[in-house]
């Protein structure tokens, strides 16, 4: 990454470089995506689903990580209370090629191992998960599509279902796995360039497209995702999908128009558009006078963000992603 040469471009350099800072480049083993990781050596992994939750959690059920017979792991099911305890079920259920079924907190018999927030956690462990699956499931989620992760209690089993809601259907346990949101960005200058650094940052799955080389270089010297943005439409290769949010930022808010309208008319979530109030009353008389119905219009969010009337592109980046992450999270 090269958060000089975004500076350049976009004369932000303290917020940029702060964003793309090169520590974010090496991934905590939390941060690790679990299902990546056992597809790496799925003879030796164990997949960790939390089952249920009683009372308050930090994580909800379906949750998972992956621990390995040699210590290591990726994802987090506590934040640390329970983890080196899983280690060492891990490896018994390896040995045993069997599936154990653990509980900790009230009524846990491992009682010396407290959770901080009062309540209890079930948990199964699945040793040596099928690598066919493990790869449908890696297949399943790059096309976005909403599928449903079944584990059976008894036999260990894993097998790809119709996408439903995550729970115990009998002996088998099923996830209900939703592609991640992801950010169609459209605009220019700092405030597009520093919001696909922060959803980058985060993790999430974005795309920049914009009328400015500038912007589309300093995202792309980044290490971001951009393209150029030569006509009134949305390019064909971004699908919109309904966990796509839509984020224009455009100073020439004429240029907007006929992108938010087919924004409008898609299945994305979210369509957001920068702007203080007195442009969002004008940008809602023209996409009315383009054939916006009411219906659509009230899809529209203006002004965008949490935090009202920011002042630089930093916050309103922090402040429009913490938003869509909320919306998004409201889809269940």
């Amino acid at each position: 990454m090269l958060p000089s040469d975004i500076a350049r471009a976009t004369g932000h350099s303290e917020q940029i470089s702060a964003i793309t800072a090169k520590t974010l480049d090496r991934v905590h083993p939390t941060l690790r995506d679990p299902i990546s990781a056992a597809l790496s050596a799925p003879d030796q992994a164990v997949l960790a689903v939390i089952t249920d939750v009683i009372g308050s959690s930090y994580r909800r059920p379906g949750t998972l990580m992956t621990l390995f017979a040699d210590g290591s792991y990726a994802g987090s099911l506590t934040n640390g209370c329970i983890e080196g305890d899983l280690a060492l079920h891990a490896v018994k259920a390896l040995e045993n090629q069997q599936v154990e079924r653990l509980r900790y907190g009230a009524g846990s018999p491992f009682f010396d191992i407290r959770l901080p927030c009062g309540g209890a956690l079930e948990i199964s462990l699945f040793p040596s998960p099928d690598a066919k699956v493990l790869a449908e499931v890696q297949r399943c989620r790059a096309l976005r599509n909403f599928f449903g992760l079944r584990l059976s209690s008894e036999a260990g089993l894993l097998s790809l279902e119709a996408f439903g809601p995550t729970g115990w259907i009998g002996a088998d346990f099923l996830i209900g796995m939703r592609p991640d949101i992801r950010l169609i960005i459209l605009g220019e200058g700092s405030e597009a360039a520093l919001f696909a650094m922060l959803a980058r940052s985060a993790g999430y799955p974005y795309v920049v497209a914009s009328p400015s080389p500038t912007t589309v270089a300093a995202v792309q010297q980044a290490g971001g995702t951009a393209q150029l943005l030569s006509g009134d439409d949305i390019p064909s290769d971004i699908l919109l999908d309904s966990r796509s949010a839509v984020v224009t930022f455009f100073h020439d808010h004429g240029r907007e128009t006929r992108l938010l309208l087919e924004a409008l008319r898609s299945d994305a979530f979210y369509i957001g558009a920068q702007g203080s109030r007195k442009v969002a009353e004008q940008r809602q008389e023209t996409l009315r006078q383009i054939g916006a119905t009411p219906a659509e219009l009230a899809r529209l969010v203006a002004p965008i963000g949490l935090i009202p009337s920011t002042r630089d592109a930093r916050t309103l980046a922090i402040s429009v992603l913490a938003e869509v992450i909320g919306k998004g999270e409201q889809q269940g």
